[in-house]
């Protein structure tokens, strides 16, 4: 069949308009090889745009997965997750009723200690309520100078824009140890939408914004969590945002577009929300002193097992705490520089 055929024209377009209404994406994955061979006679037949070939095979616009639930997600959730959540309004409950009915005076031994605990987890109830208000209501951090946020800013995307060594070696630490002063010698320069370092980069960047298919993320969002990330305060209206912020973000802006490969669009989104780990509302969930408790131990027993058998230290600078194992043989001079992790919320040393 020829493509010049009438009947093959139309069955090219209803293969198109199946896939980008998404009925065929249902049915066929992105990596099955049917689906490839129809991307490819429509891309070649010139049917599909480049664009929309290029989102439909980005990762950044693939939609965060469904994680299924297993039996082990149900049982953690009953067993251990709404145990814990629900032990703090029981302890409520069971302190004001002893209270109420002075059974506590009366009761057994079991009894009366539950009921000191239950009046521990009141008492720590409130405490917590306080911590979370100080929380809350915390002032945000300071900013620093605009000039050093805009090196800062700039030094960052260079990292990012810089080209992978032919011989090897790791990227992030190409300007690690490069003087500020000269950053600007190394240029930026505008990358393809389809170089592999912007597929990455708009990847990594789309997790910002809740996940959301990185097409539909628009300019003011993008300049919302710009704003966040250089000056740690909320975006204020256009025309209170100061002459010096104002430049530095639409500079800011450019820079990202060329990391990204492609302009970003005009306007908003309602359907998408960056995050603004330091502007957004903090949402704060009690947990009983027993679990506070119970973890603390852990630690406890969990740090003693480092130290006899893996001769792992404590250590705390600048109130930041770490661990540090340092061999017998290590020297300062000669040896290998330390390898350094670096890990996120946790619960202490587990």
């Amino acid at each position: 069949m020829h493509s010049n055929d009438p009947i093959f024209s139309i069955s090219l377009h209803i293969l198109c308009l199946l896939i980008t209404t998404g009925k065929l994406q249902r049915e066929c994955c992105l990596t099955s090889l049917p689906r490839k061979c129809m991307l490819m006679i429509l891309f070649a037949s010139g049917l599909l745009p480049l664009r929309l070939h290029s989102t439909m095979t980005d990762i950044s616009e693939r939609p965060t997965p469904r994680r299924s639930r297993i039996w082990s997600f149900y049982f953690i959730l009953f067993l251990i997750v709404i145990s814990i959540f629900f032990s703090v309004p029981l302890a409520w409950c069971f302190a004001f009723y002893s209270i109420y009915t002075a059974k506590w005076k009366t009761s057994s031994k079991a009894l009366t200690i539950l009921f000191f605990i239950s009046c521990c987890e009141v008492v720590f109830t409130i405490y917590h309520c306080h911590l979370a208000c100080c929380i809350s209501n915390k002032p945000p951090f300071a900013t620093g100078e605009a000039t050093d946020i805009r090196i800062a800013f700039i030094r960052l995307l260079k990292a990012g824009l810089a080209k992978i060594p032919s011989n090897g070696g790791e990227l992030e630490t190409l300007l690690v140890d490069q003087p500020v002063n000269l950053v600007s010698e190394i240029p930026i320069v505008q990358l393809d939408c389809h170089d592999p370092r912007t597929i990455a980069f708009r990847h990594t960047l789309h997790t910002w914004f809740c996940n959301a298919p990185f097409s539909s993320i628009r300019r003011h969002h993008v300049e919302k969590w710009l704003y966040w990330t250089m000056y740690n305060t909320a975006l204020p209206p256009s025309d209170q945002i100061p002459a010096d912020r104002r430049s530095a973000l639409n500079e800011a802006v450019v820079l990202l577009q060329m990391q990204i490969g492609w302009e970003i669009p005009e306007g908003s989104n309602d359907d998408v929300r960056p995050m603004l780990l330091t502007v957004d509302e903090t949402n704060i969930f009690w947990r009983p002193l027993t679990f506070y408790i119970v973890v603390a131990m852990i630690n406890w027993f969990a740090m003693k097992t480092y130290a006899v058998f893996l001769d792992v230290r404590l250590c705390q600078s600048n109130g930041i705490e770490y661990l540090i194992r340092t061999p017998s043989n290590w020297d300062s001079a000669t040896s290998p520089r330390p390898i350094v992790f670096l890990h996120g919320l946790g619960l202490g040393v587990l």
